[in-house]
């Protein structure tokens, strides 16, 4: 019996791993994080955010149980040439909860066009 090697993707496509995520994107990723744990003001990062990802933002940073502490690692990928997703750990009342960026590119250059918090504290 003959075995057929199939590839995953169509040849010339760079596989995930070989896309690097632009300097600009990751730039963006760690000001947003940086704004959640008050290290960097809001209205630095406005204008690389849309309007639905920045009042996730200031809504979460208006709530009185979320004060963010300490900045974990961040990583990076991208699962398009046109996408970047982020994610970081963040230290919120003693516990490290996981900070989700998705980056996007558009005509203006790169933005955060989602965002979210996993487990903050109810």
């Amino acid at each position: 019996m003959t075995k057929l090697s199939i590839p995953a993707t169509p040849p010339g496509t760079p596989r995930r791993e070989d896309r690097r995520v632009p300097s600009a994107a990751l730039g963006i990723a760690v000001a947003v994080v940086e704004a959640l744990s008050g290290r960097r003001p809001l209205h630095q990062i406005r204008t690389r955010m849309t309007r639905a990802a920045f009042e996730s933002l200031v809504a979460l940073l208006g709530t009185s149980r979320f004060t963010a502490v300490g900045q974990g690692r961040i990583t990076a990928q991208m699962p398009s040439a046109e996408a970047v997703e982020a994610t970081a750990s963040i230290k919120v009342a003693g516990r490290w909860l996981a900070c989700v960026v998705r980056l996007d590119l558009g005509p203006y250059g790169w933005a955060c066009s989602e965002f979210a918090v996993v487990g903050v504290p109810a």
